[in-house]
């Protein structure tokens, strides 16, 4: 989840991190549950407040406890109940940014020009993800469907941490008798032999980034060597 600048505040209790923009309604996410859900006024207003730079958990007076902890056990049951619609419909669609880098240098970049947002993460962690992987999809039932979005950056400077994730995915989803789709969106200037080699195993949808003919895409998206 990306918080944009105009987020001023943020709260937390335990498992619970609430968000609110400088207008508009507060929503939480919950670390245990992976529940992103609006919250009640009140809830909102109970639990402390501190600044949206810190990541500590903030403290609150012993005497408020029990207020808190009934407000959260009350939004929990919410939470599970759109959970389990969720489940219900034995389908979950991740996106995972295999990296904020990219070999172009697009005019109208938003990241920087150079998709790094001015503190580049180069490479996702596969070691990090595969864990988070098999959490989410021991979620399904059998039968249920799985599908993997990679994206950046340019996610082909990197295809062999996208090998490696969906093969991952599809030995985990075969054992779970879980069906798997993965799409790549690149901007299709790295596809070589040896890019095809390490992904196609995967079979996967790929969807390329374009402005137009030629000339307009070229001029407007040059490589960062110009």
């Amino acid at each position: 989840m990306l918080l944009s600048e105009t987020t001023t505040e943020i709260r937390r209790h335990r498992d619970l991190v609430a968000f609110r923009k400088a207008s508009g309604r507060p929503y939480s996410f919950h670390a245990k549950s992976l529940q992103v859900a609006e919250i009640s006024d009140e809830l909102w207003n109970a639990m402390p407040q501190g600044e949206f730079q810190s990541a500590q958990v903030f403290e609150i007076p012993e005497s408020r406890n029990d207020e808190i902890s009934d407000l959260i056990r009350s939004f929990e049951g919410e939470s599970q109940a759109a959970k389990l619609s969720i489940t219900s419909r034995n389908k979950f669609n991740l996106t995972l940014n295999v990296t904020q880098l990219c070999n172009l240098h697009c005019h109208y970049c938003a990241a920087g020009g150079d998709g790094t947002y001015g503190d580049p993460v180069r490479q996702i962690s596969v070691e990090k993800t595969l864990p988070q992987i098999k959490l989410l999809m021991e979620r399904l039932q059998a039968g249920g469907e799985f599908n993997i979005t990679f994206l950046g950056g340019e996610p082909l400077l990197y295809p062999q941490a996208i090998r490696a994730i969906g093969e991952y995915t599809q030995g985990l989803a075969s054992s779970l008798s879980i069906k798997t789709h993965f799409q790549i969106i690149t901007n299709g200037t790295l596809i070589t032999d040896a890019v095809l080699g390490q992904i196609s195993v995967l079979k996967p949808t790929i969807t390329f980034s374009l402005d137009g003919p030629p000339e307009i895409n070229d001029s407007r998206r040059p490589q960062k060597d110009g």
